[in-house]
């Protein structure tokens, strides 16, 4: 997003807490109800948000046994629906 400020970002980041999961290249994840803000902390030291996310498709990829293979389907894939940013 291009008009995010960083000090946003970090209320987001503050706001959104993770929580372990059991993935191969995904760390934790954490979900903003509130403002339909999706974290993901990869593996390999990746950082993203995503924006607009639905609380269904955040319980989708919390349940799912393959938590990678439905960020992609679900978010990824969507980036017109679903704009990210990464951080730091």
């Amino acid at each position: 997003m291009e008009n995010i400020t960083q000090e946003q970002i970090n209320e987001i980041v503050k706001n959104t807490q993770l929580i372990p999961v059991y993935s191969t290249n995904i760390q934790a994840i954490g979900y903003n109800e509130q403002q339909q803000i999706l974290r993901v902390l990869f593996k390999g030291g990746g950082n993203y948000i995503y924006f607009n996310v639905e609380p269904n498709i955040y319980e989708q990829i919390k349940t799912s046994q393959s938590k990678g293979k439905t960020l992609n389907e679900c978010v990824v894939r969507h980036k017109d629906k679903y704009k990210y940013l990464k951080i730091n």
